[in-house]
């Protein structure tokens, strides 16, 4: 990092696919590069994921901070980078997205919601902590997002196609 009158600023390799404000600082995600918890006072790098476990955009759910790696999703503490779980089915195809108490993620068609726990907690057992998925194959999903109670996920194919997956 580079102070400038009470600023810093820090070049990251690669173009940043992910920027996530948090209360242990700065999620970077740079294409090709880990993923780096940075210092909000100062930049430095506190901590990295390598991309076997964080090659999406990453999501803070207040205490862990969730991403897709190789071929599943896995969830670390924000204050060190220890890997808490991860999945065993694979949810790689889009960057996760939470709101409340419940994670959303996809992968081979298939889009997963996940509870977070008390305190944001998660169940030791990937079974017991998965509350609900439904079956995609149509179209390869693009993205998730939450807005008005409800879970919309966008696919494409030849044609752009949106679903509405009810209240979250």
């Amino acid at each position: 990092g580079e102070a400038c009158g009470g600023l810093w600023r820090r070049k990251l390799s690669g173009r940043v696919c992910g920027l996530v404000p948090d209360e242990e600082g700065l999620f970077a995600r740079a294409r090709g590069g880990p993923l780096a918890c940075l210092s909000d006072t100062d930049g430095t790098t506190r901590w990295t994921l390598p991309a076997e476990v964080s090659t999406s955009p990453p999501v803070s759910t207040g205490g862990r901070v969730v991403s897709t790696g190789y071929n599943r999703l896995s969830a670390a503490r924000t204050f060190d980078g220890a890997v808490q779980w991860q999945t065993d089915d694979r949810f790689d195809e889009a960057a996760p997205v939470a709101a409340g108490d419940t994670l959303y993620a996809v992968g081979e068609g298939t889009v997963a919601a996940f509870g977070l726990g008390g305190a944001n907690r998660f169940p030791a057992d990937d079974a017991a902590r998965r509350r609900w998925s439904v079956d995609i194959r149509d179209d390869p999903v693009q993205g998730l997002a939450v807005a008005d109670g409800a879970l919309f996920v966008t696919a494409q194919r030849n044609d752009t196609t949106l679903y509405c997956l009810g209240e979250t």
